[in-house]
């Protein structure tokens, strides 16, 4: 995240249905640190996002900072679908 917190390498399990003996489970303070460092990605010029981010200082609660993050990201994700595609459409136009 912004703050320069690292998710220490660890055998961590984000299933929590079938923990595995052995495996951590992510901490309070691993959950903060994801659910910030997700509003740090895609254009910084991006409103939507800065938006969000606004939104996301609103709430005290992890979990729904983490649903808003993951809504957030898949929207990201969607917008560079659609760019691949535009750019394979036009690379394909090119070698015709």
């Amino acid at each position: 995240d912004t703050f320069g917190y690292v998710l220490q390498p660890t055998d961590v399990i984000d299933n929590l249905s079938q923990p595995k003996k052995g495996n951590a489970v992510r901490t309070p303070k691993d959950l903060t640190a994801v659910s910030w460092a997700a509003f740090c990605t895609g254009n910084p010029n991006d409103i939507e996002r800065d938006v969000m981010k606004v939104q996301a200082l609103d709430m005290l609660n992890v979990m729904q900072r983490l649903q808003l993050a993951s809504a957030m990201l898949r929207e990201e994700k969607k917008k560079l679908r659609a760019k691949l595609a535009l750019m394979e459409m036009k690379e394909g136009k090119e070698e015709s």
